[in-house]
C-alpha cells in the first residue's frame, strides 16, 4: 500500500476504474494501490472491462505520457469456492441524471463486485460531499474525449476519496433510495469530512448550482422518488449498532455546535497537567479504587480536592489569574444573544476592565473551544478553564460538541455543591454494588467522606480486589 502524502502541484491524472461511473481526476501525489489481487476477480474484470476503448488516443487534452510503474504482486492464495454464490439482498436504489445529485446523496461509486455474493447491501455507495458544475468552455480545453465536447460536466467529491469524480451532467447514476440512518448521521454531521480528501478542490472554472438548477433538480428527485417502492424489510438490512437509547438519540437527532452548558452538567477533570496542585490530587486519588471506571474515580478525586482548596490555593495557579467572572459573562452573552461573537458582545466599559491576557482567554472559547459531547464521561479539551470558571462562581459557559437542541439541561448547581454531589455519588454507587445493601452503603459512605485517610485501611479489601 502506498499512503497519499499530498498534492505536489502537478496533474491531474485521469484514471478509468472498473465499476466507477466516470473518470477520476487524481492529483499527482502517492495513492493507495493493491499489491495482491484475487486471481478470479482479475480474470473476470479483464474479460468484462467496465470502460470501452476510447475513440481518442487520450482523455485529457493537455496530456503527458509517462512510463507505467508496476508493483510486484505478492503470491496469491486462491480463496475457497463459495457454496452459495447467490447475491445477497441489495439496498434499493433509484436512478437519476447526475445533474440531480446533491451533497448528502449516496452515489454508487463502484457498481461492480465480483463475486456478487461477497457484496454487502450498500457496498460501493459513497456520500457526496461536494459537487459543482465545470464551465463548458473549460471542459472543452480539459478533455480530448469527442463524446464530451460541448457537454456539461460535473466535478464530484466523495467522502473518503482522494480524487475528484468527473461525470456528464445528463449521464444516469444510481443512489441509495433509503440510507442507513446511523451511517447518514455519522458521516453527514458527526463526521462531516470523513477520511479525506487531504486537499481542498480548487477549480477556478467550476461553479455551484444556480437556484433554478436546484429547483429543477428538486422537482425531478421528488418525481423519481414517487416511483420507488421500498421493500417492507429495507430497514432490516442495517441492524442497529447504537443500542443505548440516549446515545442513539444523540447520533440521529443531535447537531454539532456551540451551546451554553451548566458547569454542573459537565464532568470534573480527569487529569490536570501543569497545575500546582497535581501532587495533592494524586495523593487524594490514591484513596480511591482503581477499578475499570478510572475516569470517574479520578474525577471524584478532583472534585473532592476542589472542596478543600482555599482562594489563596486557587490563586497559586496561573490559569486562575484572570477576570473569569467577567470573561464568563461576556462569553455567555455572546452565545445566548444574537451576537455569536464576544467582540460584538463586549461593551466599552468591559473592554477597559479586561487585560490583554483576559481577551486571549475570551478568544479561546472560539479558537480553542471547550469540547464535550452530551453524555460523555470526560471532556476532551478545557479542563483548566473549567476549573477556573468553577472557582470564580461562573455557572454556565460555551461548550462545543454533539448535543440534541431540544433536550434541556438541568438547572445549574454551585460548584462546591456539585463537587460534594460528585464525591458522594461515586462512593454511593461503588459501595452499593459491593456491599449489596443501600443502608450499609450510605453509612459507609458517610464515614469515608469524613475520613479520607482511613479509606484504604477500612475498605482495603474492597479496593484491592479491583486492582
Amino acid at each position: 500500500m502506498i499512503r497519499t502524502r499530498g498534492f505536489n502541484g502537478q496533474g491531474p491524472v485521469a484514471a478509468f476504474c472498473h465499476g466507477v461511473p466516470g473518470p477520476l481526476l487524481l492529483h499527482c501525489g502517492d495513492h493507495q494501490v493493491l499489491t495482491q489481487i484475487d486471481a478470479d476477480r482479475e480474470r473476470h474484470e479483464q474479460a468484462a472491462p467496465w470502460w470501452p476503448s476510447l475513440s481518442a488516443p487520450f482523455f485529457l487534452r493537455a496530456h503527458v505520457v509517462t512510463a507505467a510503474r508496476h508493483l510486484p504482486a505478492a503470491p496469491v492464495t486462491e480463496p475457497p469456492t463459495r457454496r452459495d454464490d447467490r447475491p445477497p439482498q441489495m439496498a434499493t436504489t433509484m436512478t437519476m441524471p447526475a445533474c440531480a445529485l446533491r451533497p448528502g446523496d449516496y452515489l454508487e461509486a463502484i457498481a461492480a463486485r465480483h463475486p456478487d455474493a461477497d457484496r454487502s447491501p450498500h457496498e460501493g455507495f459513497a456520500r457526496v460531499q461536494w459537487i459543482e458544475v465545470l464551465d463548458p468552455e473549460h471542459a472543452g480545453h480539459l478533455t480530448a474525449y469527442p463524446d464530451w465536447r460541448g457537454q456539461r460536466l460535473l466535478l464530484v467529491r466523495l467522502r473518503s476519496a482522494l480524487d475528484i469524480l468527473l461525470l456528464e451532467a445528463d449521464s444516469p447514476v444510481r443512489v441509495l433510495a433509503y440510507v442507513n440512518p446511523e451511517r447518514a448521521a455519522f458521516e453527514g454531521s458527526f463526521d462531516p469530512d470523513g477520511d479525506g480528501p487531504l486537499f481542498d478542490p480548487k477549480v477556478p472554472d467550476s461553479r455551484p448550482f444556480t437556484s433554478d438548477e436546484d429547483q429543477a433538480a428538486h422537482l425531478l428527485r421528488e418525481r423519481l422518488r414517487q416511483d420507488v417502492r421500498l421493500p417492507a424489510d429495507e430497514a432490516a438490512l442495517y441492524p442497529q449498532r447504537c443500542t443505548d437509547p440516549a446515545e442513539r438519540r444523540r447520533l440521529l437527532h443531535g447537531v454539532n455546535g456551540v451551546r451554553l452548558v451548566p458547569l454542573s452538567s459537565l464532568p470534573w477533570p480527569h487529569g490536570l497537567f501543569k497545575c500546582a496542585h497535581v501532587p495533592a490530587v494524586e495523593r487524594l486519588a490514591r484513596s480511591y479504587p482503581r477499578d475499570k471506571h478510572r475516569d470517574s474515580a479520578s474525577q471524584a478525586a478532583h472534585a473532592e480536592l476542589f472542596t478543600q482548596l482555599s482562594a489563596d490555593d486557587f490563586a497559586a495557579c496561573p490559569y486562575h489569574q484572570a477576570n473569569w467572572p467577567l470573561i464568563g459573562e461576556i462569553a455567555r452573552r455572546a452565545v445566548a444573544g444574537s451576537e455569536r461573537d464576544w467582540r460584538n458582545a463586549l461593551t466599552p466599559a468591559e473592554a477597559d476592565r479586561l487585560t490583554a491576557q483576559d481577551k486571549l482567554w475570551l478568544d479561546s472559547f472560539e479558537v480553542d473551544p471547550i469540547n464535550w459531547d452530551d453524555g460523555h464521561d470526560a471532556i476532551t479539551n478545557g479542563q483548566h478553564r473549567l476549573c477556573a470558571l468553577r472557582a470564580a462562581g461562573v455557572l454556565t459557559c460555551p461548550v462545543d460538541g454533539r448535543h440534541v437542541p431540544d433536550d434541556p439541561y438541568p438547572g445549574p448547581v454551585p460548584a462546591h455543591e456539585h463537587a460534594r454531589q460528585t464525591v458522594a455519588g461515586f462512593w454511593s454507587r461503588y459501595l452499593t454494588k459491593r456491599l449489596r445493601s443501600r443502608r450499609l452503603a450510605d453509612l459507609a459512605g458517610r464515614v469515608l467522606l469524613l475520613w479520607p485517610t482511613g479509606r484504604r485501611l477500612l475498605f482495603g479489601f474492597l479496593i484491592d480486589g479491583d486492582r
